[in-house]
């Protein structure tokens, strides 16, 4: 957890010089920083970036507040990018600037397209409490259960203590179980109860016919209309949908 520094240069948060850095479980946030870079600022090397929360992070100048990345190899995903800001520069711009990326299954506000990938969106994730620190998903997320789990590292800290180091990281940074549901949550924090994902299945903000033709698509599977995250789409889920 990173919160609440300031900088008077880049990386309000972290700085990485020529570094191979593997960040998972990490909440960058509430920062503050100068030259356009709040969060983390990444030059030369390489950066993998998993299951991590940038968020609300505040540059003084215009450029990336979240993640700003030059001459370095950048991987991304099961991760948010949100509400991060600077002066004159676009939503997108504003959480996320690197020459090239292979970002999945990562939400970043105002998402483009531009960097491509699979299984990216600009959805708002719904913090339960942003203002107050709180960074978990709250019910309805629609980052709850779509990540991706196949993309998860090794638990190469052993985080569990069951010795096993090549099994998936299994825990969240709150100490969670890490896989809840049909699959991961995206971010820093796994939702442990109360699990119930957005019926707006296809994000265009509202629940309609589009939505109950994807649950029916997926009838009998654990594919996108499993609202409940347990596993299989069924009348359980029919009913959170007409709910």
């Amino acid at each position: 957890v990173v919160t609440g520094n300031t900088a008077t240069g880049a990386g309000g948060a972290l700085l990485l010089e020529l570094a191979v850095a593997v960040l998972t479980n990490c909440l960058v946030a509430a920062n503050t920083g100068a030259t356009g870079v709040a969060g983390i600022r990444v030059a030369g090397g390489a950066l993998s970036l998993h299951l991590s929360t940038i968020a609300d992070n505040t540059a003084d100048s215009a450029g990336a507040a979240g993640l700003l990345a030059s001459d370095t190899s950048v991987v991304i995903d099961n991760s948010i990018f949100w509400g991060n800001a600077s002066p004159d520069t676009s939503a997108e711009a504003a959480q996320i600037d690197v020459v090239s990326a292979m970002v999945a299954s990562t939400t970043i506000e105002g998402w483009t397209g531009a960097l491509g990938g699979l299984g990216n969106n600009g959805t708002d994730p719904l913090f339960v409490d942003a203002a107050g620190g709180d960074y978990s998903l709250a019910a309805g997320s629609r980052a709850i259960d779509s990540g991706d789990h196949a993309l998860t590292p090794p638990d190469a800290l052993d985080l569990n203590g069951n010795g096993d180091t090549l099994e998936p990281v299994p825990l969240d940074l709150a100490g969670g179980v890490r896989l809840v549901g049909a699959s991961i949550d995206r971010g820093a924090y796994e939702c442990q109860s109360g699990c119930e994902r957005s019926a707006d299945l296809n994000g265009d903000g509202v629940v309609n016919g589009a939505d109950l033709g994807i649950l029916l698509g997926a009838w009998g599977t654990s594919g996108p209309g499993d609202l409940n995250g347990d596993g299989v789409v069924n009348g359980a889920d029919l009913g959170l949908l007409l709910g």
